[in-house]
């Protein structure tokens, strides 16, 4: 363990559910810092949000809900700006924050943020994943991580409904999206690269 939690990699492994949302390229500019670059066409980017239960055979055991306010750029690097996330594990919030920079937040409900049904996937076959996110250390300086995973999952259907509220409202989440989801996840979420000051 580093300080109160595991060092990188973690093993994210159980079910998830990724939700791509189409986002007007003005309400996400207002989500990422002055240093990346909004990768956008026709005045949209992609967006959404991360679904995930990580179970007892993961490094650590929680559930998690992941905002993107839409796809970055830093130099070559591309990936996704993480606006928001909810845990409810406060030693994944700690590590959350001080490997990757992300903005974690220890919630036992995010039902105040955003509320998700869900139509799974009637077919479920090996499918490979390589996200990539930005996120800010502890010095102000952008950090990058990219990794490759696999999860067996298919094509699901899943209705977001954000509270006029919610600091979500702006980016435009709400509405019926079509949506990858499965299960045996197994991402290995290695440290992050320091890609500017």
């Amino acid at each position: 363990m580093t300080g109160a939690y595991p060092p990188a990699p973690w093993r994210l492994r159980g079910v998830a559910g990724i939700v791509p949302v189409p986002i007007r390229a003005d309400r996400a500019r207002a989500f990422l810092p002055d240093d990346v670059e909004l990768v956008s066409a026709g005045g949209w980017t992609v967006g959404g949000v991360l679904l995930a239960h990580y179970d007892e055979t993961a490094t650590l055991s929680y559930r998690e809900l992941i905002v993107f306010a839409g796809m970055a750029r830093a130099g070559a690097r591309v990936g996704m700006w993480v606006s928001h996330i909810v845990v409810d594990l406060e030693t994944s919030v700690a590590g959350g924050r001080g490997i990757w920079g992300l903005p974690k937040h220890f919630e036992r409900n995010a039902a105040h943020l955003v509320r998700a049904s869900y139509r799974p996937p009637r077919l479920r076959l090996p499918l490979p994943l390589t996200p990539a996110i930005f996120g800010r250390g502890p010095d102000g300086e952008l950090l990058h991580t990219a990794t490759r995973g696999t999860m067996r999952g298919g094509l699901g259907v899943v209705r977001l409904d954000v509270p006029p509220d919610s600091p979500l409202a702006p980016l435009g989440l709400s509405g019926t999206w079509p949506a990858i989801a499965g299960e045996e996840l197994d991402l290995p979420f290695p440290a992050p690269t320091v890609v500017g000051p």
